[in-house]
C-alpha cells in the first residue's frame, strides 16, 4: 500500500499538471469512484492529508482519493484495464487504475462532514512536527508500539515499510508494550527523518506503486530494514527476522531490537 512518501510524491506531480485546469469530463466505472458530473469546474487545489489526496474542486468541493493497496494515477496513459475513474482537463487526462478496486474517489461536498478517518490522523512529518505531542501519544495504550504507528494517530501516513525502519532505526522492538518516553521521541525523530528521504527518492516501489509517468520510486533501494528477511542487519551483522504484529508481516533485528 502507498504511504506518504508514495503520496507525496504523486501530490507534487499532480499540482504541477493539474493546478488552475478546468474539468472538461469525469467518468466513473464502479460505486467506489463515483463522482457527480463536475465538467467546467476549475480545480484550485492539490493537497495531501496523511495518505489522502485532496483535489480543491472551486465551487463544488473537496475530490477526495485514497489508492488503497494497488491502485494508481496515471497521466495521459494507455491503459486497458482496471480504470474505474478518469478525470480529463483543458490539459490532459488523470486516470485511476485499481485492478484490487481498495482504492475510492468521492466528493465532498460544501457542508459534508469530515470522515472520520480524516479527522482521527495525527500530525504531518515535517519541520512543524512536534516530537513531544507525538511521543506522548505513542507511549499511550497497552497495544505492541507498531499498531500504534499503525493507527495514525501520533503521525499521519504511516503503513508497514516507514514503521518497520523507523523501528529498526530507533532500535525498538516492534512488539513492545511499553515505551519509554525517550523511545517514543527517538521512534517519532526517525520517522521524520526517514519519510523525508523517501520523498527525496520518489518513494519505494516494491509492487503497483509508480508515478504518474509510469516510472518507479528509488527508495526501495535504502531500505535498511523492511523486506530485508533473512539477511544480515546493516548495524551489527545479525539476521533480520520476520514475524507478525497486528496482523503484518514486521522484519526487526534480534540483537538491535529487543525488549
Amino acid at each position: 500500500m502507498p504511504e506518504l512518501p508514495e503520496v507525496e510524491t504523486v501530490r507534487r506531480q499532480m499540482e504541477n499538471l493539474l493546478l488552475g485546469t478546468i474539468i472538461t469530463k469525469n467518468t466513473c466505472r464502479h460505486a467506489r469512484y463515483q463522482v457527480p458530473d463536475l465538467t467546467g469546474c476549475v480545480i484550485t487545489g492539490v493537497r495531501r492529508r496523511g495518505k489522502y489526496l485532496l483535489l480543491d474542486i472551486q465551487d463544488r468541493g473537496v475530490l477526495l482519493m485514497h489508492l488503497g493497496m494497488t491502485g494508481q494515477l496515471l497521466w495521459n496513459a494507455e491503459i486497458k484495464q482496471h480504470v474505474h475513474f478518469e478525470l480529463s482537463t483543458n490539459k490532459g487526462t488523470l486516470y485511476f487504475r485499481d485492478p484490487r478496486r481498495f482504492g475510492f474517489v468521492r466528493l465532498l461536498e460544501q457542508g459534508d462532514s469530515v470522515p472520520r478517518t480524516l479527522r482521527r490522523l495525527g500530525q504531518e512529518p515535517g519541520e512543524e512536527l512536534s516530537v513531544k505531542k507525538a511521543a506522548a501519544i505513542l507511549i499511550k495504550g497497552q497495544s505492541p508500539i507498531k499498531a500504534r504507528l499503525l493507527d495514525q494517530r501520533a503521525v499521519a501516513g504511516i503503513g508497514n515499510y516507514l514503521a518497520d525502519e523507523a523501528l529498526h532505526a530507533a532500535k525498538v522492538h516492534p512488539a513492545c508494550r511499553a515505551v519509554t518516553t525517550r523511545q517514543a521521541m527517538r521512534l517519532v525523530r526517525a520517522i521524520n527523518k526517514i519519510v523525508m528521504l523517501s520523498i527525496e527518492h520518489g518513494g519505494v516501489s516494491e509492487r503497483d506503486y509508480v508515478h504518474l509517468d509510469g516510472g518507479r520510486g528509488g527508495y526501495q533501494n535504502l531500505l535498511r530494514c523492511y523486506g530485508r528477511n533473512g539477511k544480515p542487519c546493516f548495524n551489527c551483522g545479525t539476521e533480520l527476522t520476520k514475524i507478525v504484529v497486528a496482523g503484518r508481516g514486521t522484519t526487526f533485528c534480534p540483537k538491535c531490537q529487543k525488549i
